[in-house]
């Protein structure tokens, strides 16, 4: 197969073929990694990936982008690994690829677990599982949530915490059995996973009659030798607890046949790919010998035929040249008229750049002097006028009680005017940073009863540079009104991760959603200046949502190229 794919990607360079040199690229990729060649694996699916982004295939860029995400994981490379699975993930979103988005929701879950990140690694899983919900194939919908399931069983279990691990685990497989045929070996993990839980806790009979039993019942009719392999040792091993030793010899015997039958059939399938692989290379050599004398055949009757052209070439020949001035002039015409025309466009999108960073620009300004003339103009005016209320005297008993409202009504004047000052100058993400003035900024929400608003942060310890952190906080800001505002949601999760010199942030919320191929996201003045901001930032911008299902942003902020002085 990997000889095959070599040639198609030969031929493909041959002739230009940038597609099938893509995809002879990928399945080269492919093959080496099931060989177990990681870094010639790793070279095949990066020259992939360049082709398939010269050829505007995102969703292909997608499938290479996870495939190198899961080699780092398999590598143990996890940072790695999450920065590729991450812009699979940003791609798959955008373009509705719901299954792809889930498998990478679950390698990023994986590489967070492994490293002992177990919150985040949570996170991510029960991403995965509310994606998978929306997978609209019912059996990849139903295959996707058992594997979810398993993954988030092993999460709890490493936290020791048996019951959750076993509730999941149970979920799985039961998923997995309705499922049918063809699903035996993918219910050897959850099954196997249960018999040790219950071992574990002391419980080897019920993990022999309800899991391991039945399981080899299973195995043995479906004719999966590994599973049956995997399921004799720990029926061995569970007689071996309860210390009934002739059972337990009996699994052992079969236990041991079974693997030196496994091991002579991995020896022979060996044995058989190299007899191929020669039986390949002897008939490679014979062709090329048969290949040799045809040629010397070949040379003959095309001497002769150039002979028999020659003439008519020559004949030819000017009127060839003549014809391929005229259609270089011609090309060279049509191409500059399309440089100018790009030049253009690129010319009117920068302009409306501009324009929208001129407007963005004085909205802040405006904002900052309406913050200036409220809490230096109006606060002041209002602490003189609350220095004379309070300097009044002589005041009949029967008006204290309204006098004690004016001054209770004046002091809450106080507060607001200082409060909308503050609020317009952004003075939270100055005084405190984004992570704690975004967290205000969701306890405020919160408080009014209607949405409930929850933020997760992984390493945001340090203060981020301030433009950024401005930006950053108006954006979500700018999120959250539209959530109140449109969305009819009752919960938000704000996620803010910074990874090196990224800073990555999702907002999802529970709200009746929108349907993103009939209505332009961007069409309305707050997202427009999120785009806006984004592009000030160097940053990107992905909005995922469909009807009764929520929303989703995304948001990726590079830590060192911001057009900020």
């Amino acid at each position: 197969a990997l000889q095959l794919a070599k040639e198609a990607l030969h031929i493909a360079q041959a002739h230009h073929y940038r597609a099938g040199e893509a995809t002879a690229h990928k399945r080269i990729g492919q093959m080496h990694r099931t060989l177990g060649n990681t870094l010639t694996s790793l070279l095949a699916y990066q020259s992939a990936l360049t082709c398939f982004r010269q050829l505007g295939d995102q969703r292909e860029e997608a499938i290479v982008l996870g495939n190198i995400g899961n080699i780092f994981n398999d590598q143990k490379d996890f940072p790695l690994a999450r920065k590729y699975l991450y812009q699979a993930l940003r791609i798959n979103l955008t373009l509705g690829e719901t299954v792809n988005a889930v498998q990478q929701y679950n390698g990023i879950g994986f590489a967070y677990e492994e490293e002992k990140q177990l919150d985040s690694a949570l996170f991510y899983y029960q991403q995965a599982e509310a994606n998978a919900t929306r997978i609209q194939a019912p059996e990849k919908r139903q295959t996707w949530l058992a594997r979810t399931w398993n993954n988030i069983g092993s999460l709890f279990n490493t936290q020791h915490i048996p019951d959750s691990a076993a509730h999941y685990w149970k979920k799985s497989l039961t998923t997995f059995q309705d499922l049918g045929e063809g699903y035996e070996n993918e219910m050897a993990d959850p099954l196997n996973n249960l018999g040790f839980l219950e071992m574990e806790s002391g419980n080897a009979r019920i993990a022999i009659d309800s899991i391991f039993l039945p399981g080899l019942a299973i195995a043995r009719n479906a004719e999966a030798p590994h599973l049956i392999h995997d399921l004799l040792d720990n029926l061995s091993r569970a007689h071996e607890q309860l210390q009934q030793f002739d059972s337990a010899i009996h699994y052992r015997n079969e236990f041991l046949v079974l693997q030196d039958t496994l091991f002579n059939q991995d020896k022979t399938q060996a044995l058989t790919d190299a007899e191929t692989r020669y039986e390949v290379k002897e008939k490679d050599a014979k062709n090329a010998l048969l290949q040799s004398e045809g040629q010397q055949k070949t040379i003959i009757i095309l001497a002769i035929s150039i002979i028999a052209l020659l003439l008519m070439g020559i004949a030819g020949l000017f009127i060839y040249i003549q014809r391929r001035r005229l259609r270089t002039q011609q090309e060279l015409s049509r191409r500059k008229q399309q440089e100018d025309a790009q030049r253009i466009v690129e010319l009117v999108q920068n302009q409306e750049l501009r324009a929208l960073e001129s407007l963005l620009e004085g909205q802040e300004q405006e904002r900052n002097r309406v913050a200036t003339e409220l809490h230096d103009g109006l606060g002041s005016l209002l602490a003189t006028v609350k220095l004379y209320f309070n300097q009044l005297d002589g005041i009949p008993p029967a008006q204290a009680p309204a006098l004690q409202k004016a001054d209770h009504l004046l002091d809450e004047a106080c507060q607001e005017v200082r409060r909308y000052s503050h609020d317009l100058a952004g003075l939270p993400v100055v005084q405190f940073g984004l992570l704690s003035a975004v967290r205000d900024l969701a306890s405020s929400i919160s408080g009014a009863g209607k949405l409930q608003v929850r933020v997760y942060a992984h390493q945001m310890d340090e203060r981020l540079p301030l433009p950024i952190e401005r930006a950053t906080y108006k954006v979500i800001q700018e999120l959250l009104t539209n959530v109140i505002k449109h969305a009819d949601a009752t919960q938000a999760t704000i996620q803010l991760s910074r990874h090196e010199d990224h800073l990555n942030i999702i907002l999802e919320d529970n709200g009746k959603g929108m349907d993103t191929q009939r209505q332009n996201p961007a069409a309305g003045l707050g997202l427009r200046s999120i785009k806006a901001r984004m592009e000030t930032l160097g940053g990107e911008f992905t909005l995922d949502s469909n009807p009764g299902h929520g929303t989703t942003a995304l948001i990726d902020i590079p830590l060192h190229e911001t057009r900020h002085d």
